[in-house]
């Protein structure tokens, strides 16, 4: 089951009332992370309420969450609240399993109760968001913020430092510690997984009893082992599970296996004799026909809050206002149309454009929208009233793609001219103009911090480029096709890029060093969206919306609900709805924390 199916943990959160600066921001971004503002209970007063009846309101979440969080500092280890909790904490664990996590802020004793137990710590100089993916990790989700790591490439040092933890979980005899933790790491790295911490996940489940799941994973083992020696041990193990699940076909192939590595162990000769009694007179030669093929991954859907039909043509452009409250339309109808996202009721109607509008892009401050048409032309809009400011003519052919800067002083325009212009949003002023590519310029898009640009043209490549001179920093050339949009992450270090290679590549824009190919499309891909702390990307397809982990392109969910080539995806900036449109006329908006993408 996917990790998008679970139910995602509710989490109980102890602290000192001094460590609040820090327990907010934990709080915001653990939120965030679930996709669920009461996944997490945080008591901002630490205790300072007062009163039996605030007292029996904690032990009443203390009960309800199951994993307790304990922010660790000199503070919190002379609360008597924290204390307490602790305690109760400690009581649910033997009890019910509830899991406590040690959480260190600012240096201090380790309390004996706790010294057991896995610590995640945030005491600087570490990094923030490093330590908040492994409390992600921690708590049995995929990481959340970015690393200082190349985003999706395999963490050595996360997969090393696990790997140490089930191999001595193993040997204190922690089966469901085995259990949940190699299940953690597959989640997290899938390639991280060796044959052998498989196999001690399979020996786990036989201790626990859970025969099935022994076999399932002790065959996901021998799948990544050739080498004859490990493999004959797996076999071996392998055979207990199938005889005690009766699976004697499975039996038969894995004895005919070990007999043919090693041919005169009577321990197979026994156990190929034992299959051939228990399946009757089946021909040996039938038993691959009788392994069951490897099921479907069924991809839940999300569930479609809204669909908006107001447009007469293709829509080609979406943009989300910063509050989350409108989206706006680009359509080849020559409008874009402005409309509530919860009813669909419209606020306006633009009719500036002559020709295809391609693009929209809200100001950061959500007072202005900009628009891109074929008619060579971007304009600038009052979100308030609908009113054209002004009109931008620096292009010499369409304009696809338009983009504020992140303070909102300057625009970004891509042209089929093979330019990218950039130009004073208030003034319509050229600024620079950046001239270096050899075919259309389908997208551009500003890093976070505003002082780097990435275009990606139809000329294969996506060029980083300096947004104050112009000058090259970097030309990517992973694709083998046009590349049609692309996105940076929240902190600029990855940037996702869309090609009619059928391929979304993540890569470093400051090294161009490739982090991995996103490769389950059929078709050119279109679209592309992140959700707002970039743990999940969508991207779009032919008919299809995917929506998968931005740290290891780990499929979460398919949506297959346009009837026609979807063309672009936008991502509500408090992250709980995705908008999808194209070539149906329509816009689908659909909830995505309802089908479990927090």
């Amino acid at each position: 089951m996917t990790t998008s199916m679970q139910a995602m943990p509710r989490i109980f959160i102890s602290h000192s009332s001094k460590d609040n600066d820090f327990g907010l921001k934990l709080v915001q971004d653990l939120r965030q992370a679930l996709g669920d503002e009461n996944a997490v209970w945080y008591d901002a007063k630490g205790g300072l309420h007062g009163g039996d009846m605030w007292w029996d309101k904690i032990k009443e979440e203390l009960r309800e969450r199951f994993v307790f969080l304990v922010i660790l500092s000199p503070d919190a280890l002379v609360s008597p609240w924290v204390t307490d909790e602790i305690r109760i904490a400690w009581r649910q664990k033997n009890s019910q399993g509830k899991q406590i996590i040690p959480v260190l802020w600012r240096p201090c004793d380790m309390p004996d109760d706790l010294d057991t137990l896995q610590v995640v710590s945030f005491v600087p100089p570490r990094v923030y968001e490093d330590a908040f993916n492994e409390l992600l990790m921690a708590v049995g989700l995929p990481v959340g913020m970015e690393a200082r790591v190349a985003v999706g490439q395999p963490d050595e040092m996360l997969a090393q430092r696990m790997t140490a933890q089930i191999e001595d979980a193993y040997t204190r005899g922690s089966w469901q510690e085995v259990i949940q933790k190699v299940d953690h790491l597959a989640k997290q790295v899938p390639g991280a997984v060796s044959s052998e911490m498989y196999r001690l996940q399979a020996l786990a489940f036989q201790e626990e009893g859970e025969w099935q799941s022994a076999e399932e994973a002790f065959n996901t083992a021998l799948a990544l082992v050739s080498d004859p020696e490990p493999r004959l041990i797996l076999l071996e193990e392998h055979s207990r599970a199938l005889t005690k699940l009766g699976m004697w076909s499975e039996l038969l192939r894995d004895a005919d296996e070990a007999m043919n590595l090693e041919p005169n162990n009577p321990q197979w000769i026994t156990a190929k004799d034992t299959a051939l009694a228990k399946l009757g007179p089946q021909d040996a030669s039938a038993v691959a026909l009788l392994s069951p093929p490897r099921p479907k991954i069924n991809y839940p859907e999300t569930r479609i809050s809204l669909t908006y039909r107001g447009h007469t043509g293709w829509v080609h452009g979406l943009a989300w206002s910063p509050d989350s409250k409108y989206i706006a339309s680009a359509s080849a109808d020559r409008t874009v149309q402005v409309w509530e996202a919860t009813s669909g009721k419209p606020l306006f109607t633009l009719t500036g454009h002559q020709q295809r509008v391609n693009s929209v892009a809200w100001s950061p401050d959500g007072t202005q929208l900009a628009t891109a048409s074929n008619d060579k032309t971007v304009q600038i809009w009052d979100t308030t009233t609908g009113v054209q400011r002004f009109t931008y003519r620096g292009h010499h052919d369409w304009v696809n793609s338009v983009a504020w800067s992140p303070d909102g002083m300057l625009i970004a325009t891509a042209s089929d001219d093979k330019t990218i212009q950039i130009w004073d949003a208030a003034t319509g002023h050229m600024v620079l103009a950046y001239r270096d590519h050899t075919g259309w310029v389908n997208a551009a898009a500003w890093s976070p911090d505003g002082k780097l640009i990435a275009s990606a043209s139809s000329d294969k490549t996506v060029r980083v480029w300096d947004s104050s001179t112009g000058g090259n920093k970097l030309v990517y050339t992973g694709h083998k096709q046009a590349v049609n949009t692309l996105l940076w992450s929240p902190r600029g270090l990855a940037i996702a890029s869309a090609s009619n290679d059928k391929t979304v590549h993540m890569w470093d824009p400051l090294t161009g060093n490739h982090s991995f190919t996103y490769t389950a499309h059929k078709h050119p891909v279109l679209g592309l969206a992140r959700s707002p702390h970039a743990r999940r990307i969508a991207s779009a397809s032919d008919k299809t919306l995917h929506i998968w982990y931005a740290a290891t392109g780990t499929s979460i969910l398919n949506n297959h609900s346009h009837t026609d080539l979807v063309r672009v995806i936008a991502w509500s900036p408090n992250g709980r709805y995705i908008a999808s449109a194209g070539d149906d006329r329509t816009v689908q908006v659909r909830s995505v924390v309802d089908a479990g993408v927090k």
